[in-house]
């Protein structure tokens, strides 16, 4: 499976990296090829994992998210000796995942696949010594949090994401996802009213705590 995971079935970032420069996604534009790797390596690393969630909270499945991650990855690195920092190689990243996401969702209609629901949530690893309960209320939080934002509308969601969640700036977003800055404030402001209103909608559709709902 690409890219390679570790023990928590989250990806292997150094693998990640290597299974890049494995395909052919390093292209050694100045200098030798082994110094543009490592500085490329040392400054996507941070990322992959970013870059997953990213792609999950837009929607992309999990039988999806392997090859659509590699895809972020080489445009990562295609476009790497243009970036002249590494946060405008982060926002770069997560605007990446949004083309990507899209591509992805415009396939699944072409292919007509069939959706599954998304299992897999990106989540710190709790201590050894944590509540059942307190983990179980944390996964079912995450998972309300997922489907709010699956039901969003894209555009807006995709502005949720990178600006709430992400925290890129209105200004990167706008120049990343190539639209004006007050499209960005809009679809902002109105992602937010979707977001409290389908959040109030679930709190009032909960059962109350320890009640049997059989």
């Amino acid at each position: 499976m690409w890219p390679p995971r570790d023990q928590t079935g989250r990806p292997d970032r150094s693998s990640s990296v290597e299974c890049v420069a494995a395909i052919g996604g390093v292209e050694a534009r100045e200098g030798d090829i082994a110094t543009r790797h490592a500085r490329f390596r040392a400054a996507i690393e941070p990322l992959v994992k970013v870059a997953f969630r990213v792609l999950q909270r837009l929607g992309v499945q999990n039988a999806e998210i392997d090859d659509a991650l590699q895809a972020v990855l080489i445009a990562a690195d295609r476009k790497f000796d243009e970036i002249p920092n590494r946060a405008e190689l982060r926002a770069y990243t997560c605007a990446v995942c949004v083309n990507v996401a899209r591509e992805v969702g415009r396939r699944r209609n072409r292919h007509a696949v069939r959706n599954t629901t998304l299992e897999e949530l990106e989540e710190a690893p709790l201590s050894p010594d944590a509540d059942p309960a307190d983990a179980f209320e944390r996964k079912q939080t995450l998972a309300m949090i997922q489907r709010i934002l699956e039901s969003m509308d894209p555009e807006r969601r995709e502005v949720f994401v990178l600006y709430e969640l992400e925290e890129l700036s209105g200004r990167e977003i706008a120049e990343h996802l190539g639209i004006p800055p007050g499209t960005v404030a809009s679809r902002l402001r109105k992602a937010r009213e979707d977001f409290r209103e389908a959040l109030a909608r679930a709190d009032a559709n909960a059962p109350p705590f320890g009640r049997d709902t059989r």
